[in-house]
């Protein structure tokens, strides 16, 4: 351990005096009006002043994430006679509802006000800001997005000494809701540029370290690349379909008696009352997709009449069905139809169908929609205790559907799988759960496979197979395909774990291999409607994902909420390492550092040779990071912990927790005198140990087998002379 000590403090070392930087993703998002006062950003650029010669240029990047809350991009402060020019965001709150860009001598005049274009702000997109304070030609030179204007500005003096703050300082509150990226400072005598790629803290150095900034309230910008954010959660009293609108970055919630339009990109909700009634049967499951030349919404779904006698499945979803009142209100739902379309225009519901498209109640199964031949295509997905392979064809025209037949390899029978279309005639169908049968009482496999299907030639092709260790493989229904068409990224998540997590990961389509993205999202499986779904905004690649958990036993309240992550997400690791900030221009703080180090190396090195009992002494529990949640445990609950691949589950009495981490990493957290390993893949308490019978190990009512190269360590611990 000592060793191991010493390289990494000469690591340390070695960074502080080569400068080495950890980079990733830049930029500091502001905590902005929608939070009390106390918790907006402030960044003061200079903890010290600064005099400027002959001019002062600011450069930057900006993007808006709201445009709702106005406030002080920049101000630019002179410290010796307190005149100040600031950057403002304003937002009209009438009928247009619009944005403008302004330049204001506070407390005097606005000197210039710009209109932002609408699709600037929806879009997130990244703005190019300038702005020069010119000391020997008396005027300001602004330029916003590519456009330039210079005002006249008398400065009176060829250099002096500014203050430069972001968001909220002084006496000025309000913060609009917006990001920076490079940011540079240049003058005559001065090239400052800092780039803002942080993880944490609020010291903000410049690229060369020479100069240091102060933020309050920072949230930085790798953050929105590995968190995923919330945004909202709807509740729906009886079964919504969800659409996604790639053209107008929005999705519709179809409730029963009207619709929901949520903007995800300005985070606005419409709500729209339907022109006539959506009339149809009563059902669990059905798929609505958006036909966006013709602004039309095509849904269809299966009738819940073919389950209500059927105890075993309505036991097995966790339904309490009224059944005679299911009947009665079935009854009475005259005209009642299976599909039908929504016009965006008109809001009016037409009726195209009444015949059931599958013969049973299906659920997750995988849905695309061709709007040139105006058809559904089906694949796969559970009914009635079986899992299903079938690929079927509908018709919105003429209402006829058909089987199609493909030769090539055979896709085993699965729900729950993913799909994304390569091209006009090609698909590909990634992982879910199954089995090579389709009948359910013969088990589950945890598929991780990938095929190619061409629609055109109806052949199928195999990429990939294999079986997923962790039972992830339960996935969104849709996929999304990098540009350079080499990747997919896919969520996630365990169906078979009742409180499980959604987790992103990104596949090579030509092998296989998989990366974990982001951290993960929790989702409830208790009720077997429930679902997940992934895409992305063409228009700042930004990704986006909803989860639908019902409530209720009669799978009718739903709350859907809705989350998105920058593009592209990074890994834990990239995230952990953020960067590494130290002033190393200082030598008396490195000396400073260097000797702390050297003798924090002398004390680890006395410790471990002495012999004092104590010297493995751990606090008698410890923290993990589960659900989102930091959770405590104590030591003596926990009964043993084994490894999932990237992740570990603690095995504690009455529960169990799932850990992104490692065991070799998680064993160094553990008391070696109460927690021994005694197999690659499991630790156990040594206090929890009821008996070993040759190389299984009993834990009450658990065993574990012990490893070969394992079983010598453990009679030394034990102190046993045979197992």
């Amino acid at each position: 351990m000592i060793y191991k000590n010493l390289i990494l403090s000469l690591i340390l070392a070695f960074s502080l005096l080569t400068n080495h930087i950890l980079v990733a993703q830049g930029g500091l998002t502001f905590v902005s009006n929608d939070k009390p006062k106390d918790e907006r950003t402030s960044y003061r650029v200079f903890e010290k002043e600064i005099n400027f010669k002959n001019n002062l240029k600011v450069s930057f990047e900006m993007t808006f994430h709201s445009p709702l809350f106005i406030g002080e991009i920049l101000s630019i402060k002179n410290t010796r006679n307190q005149k100040e020019i600031s950057l403002y965001y304003k937002y009209t709150y009438n009928e247009k509802n619009e944005s403008f860009i302004q330049i204001n001598k506070v407390g005097e005049e606005k000197i210039y006000q710009k209109k932002i274009p609408d699709e600037l702000i929806i879009n997130g997109t990244w703005i190019d800001v300038k702005i020069i304070l010119d000391f020997i030609n008396d005027k300001i030179v602004f330029s916003f997005n590519g456009n330039t204007v210079e005002i006249p500005q008398n400065f009176k003096r060829n250099e002096d000494k500014y203050d430069l703050v972001f968001g909220k300082h002084d006496i000025y509150f309000d913060v609009p809701s917006f990001k920076i990226r490079n940011l540079d400072v240049v003058s005559s005598n001065v090239k400052i540029k800092f780039l803002l790629n942080q993880k944490e803290g609020v010291d903000v150095y410049s690229e060369n370290q020479d100069y240091k900034g102060k933020v309050e309230n920072p949230y930085w910008l790798i953050g929105d690349f590995y968190h995923w954010k919330e945004l909202k959660t709807f509740k729906h009293t009886s079964p919504t379909e969800i659409v996604f609108d790639q053209v107008n970055s929005c999705f519709y919630m179809l409730a029963d008696t009207y619709l929901l339009k949520y903007n995800v990109l300005i985070n606005t909700v419409d709500s729209i009352q339907y022109s006539n009634e959506k009339n149809f049967v009563p059902s669990l499951t059905g798929k609505a997709i958006l036909n966006n030349e013709e602004n039309t919404i095509y849904v269809y779904k299966n009738s819940l009449n073919k389950i209500i006698n059927n105890d075993l499945l309505i036991q097995k979803l966790g339904l309490v069905i009224e059944k005679d009142e299911l009947a009665k209100k079935s009854l009475n739902l005259k005209n009642s139809y299976t599909v039908a379309s929504l016009n965006l225009d008109t809001f009016i519901w037409e009726k195209i169908s009444t015949e059931n498209i599958f013969n049973e109640i299906r659920f997750h199964n995988n849905t695309l929609f061709n709007n040139k031949s105006n058809t559904f295509l089906m694949f796969g997905g559970y009914s009635n205790f079986n899992y299903h392979n079938d690929f079927i064809e509908y018709n919105l025209t003429t209402k006829n559907k058909s089987q199609l037949s493909f030769s090539g390899d055979v896709i085993s029978p699965r729900f729950f799988a993913s799909h994304v279309s390569k091209s006009e005639n090609e698909m590909l169908v990634y992982g879910g759960v199954g089995n090579m049968s389709g009948e359910e009482y013969i088990g589950k496999k945890y598929f991780d496979d990938l095929y190619e299907v061409n629609l055109l030639n109806k052949v199928i092709t195999r990429k990939w197979s294999g079986e997923n260790e962790l039972y992830q493989s339960a996935s969104s229904e849709n996929m999304i395909l990098s540009s350079d068409k080499n990747y997919f990224y896919n969520l996630s998540f365990a169906e078979n774990i009742l409180n499980t997590n959604i987790q992103l990961k990104k596949v090579k389509i030509e092998n296989g291999s998989t990366t974990l993205l982001g951290d993960a999202v929790p989702f409830k499986t208790n009720k077997f409607p429930n679902k997940i779904d992934l895409f992305q905004f063409e228009k700042n690649n930004q990704l986006v994902l909803y989860k639908k958990e019902y409530i209720d036993n009669k799978i009718q309240t739903n709350l859907i909420s809705f989350y998105t992550l920058e593009f592209e997400p990074i890994t834990l690791k990239t995230y952990d390492e953020g960067q590494a900030i130290i002033n190393n221009n200082n030598l008396l703080k490195i000396s400073i550092i260097i000797f702390l180090t050297i003798a924090l190396l002398l004390f680890l090195f006395i410790r471990s040779r002495s012999k004092s009992k104590d010297k493995n002494k751990y606090p008698d529990y410890l923290f993990v990071r589960s659900n989102r949640k930091n959770i405590k445990i104590s030591l003596d609950e926990i009964w043993a912990v084994e490894a999932l691949k990237d992740y570990i589950k603690i095995v504690c009495m009455e529960r169990t927790h799932i850990v992104h981490t490692n065991l070799s990493m998680f064993a160094l957290k553990l008391p070696q005198d109460k927690f021994i390993r005694i197999h690659r893949s499991f630790i156990v308490n040594t206090n929890k140990i009821t008996s070993l019978d040759g190389d299984v190990i009993y834990l009450d009512k658990k065993y574990y087998k012990i490893g070969g190269k394992y079983i010598e360590d453990l009679k030394i611990h034990l102190n046993i002379k045979k197992v």
